[in-house]
């Protein structure tokens, strides 16, 4: 049975035509692809393995963030007591920079090696 449609370029069959009209495809050899079946098991998988990985990152940016917030607290605070733009930028600077480190080193930690 011809498709209803080129599979080349996607225009529709026009009566018994053998070919097509825009592109010359020929319809009676087009190839007949089956249904692929769909493997729940693996996408549960990935999903979980998806899911754990989320999780991990966010427990790893949140020891960042702790970390960046007490190297604040006990190192950078206490020398700019005079200066509150400077700070605030340094409070700011600290957190982001302890958020991205720990997400580096949860995927580092987690990361296969190659082969």
């Amino acid at each position: 049975m011809a498709p209803a449609y080129c599979p080349a370029c996607g225009r529709a069959q026009v009566a018994d035509a053998r070919f097509c009209s825009n592109c010359g495809q020929s319809f009676e050899a087009a190839p007949t692809a089956p249904a692929a079946a769909v493997d729940h098991q693996a996408m549960a998988q990935n999903m979980l393995y998806w899911q754990r990985l989320e999780w991990k990152l966010r427990a790893g940016r949140l020891l960042g963030l702790a970390a960046g917030i007490l190297a604040w607290w006990f190192v950078v605070g206490p020398a700019m007591a005079g200066n509150p733009i400077g700070t605030f930028g340094a409070f700011f600077v600290l957190a982001f920079l302890g958020i991205w480190i720990g997400g580096q080193l949860v995927l580092q930690a987690i990361a296969k090696p190659r082969q």
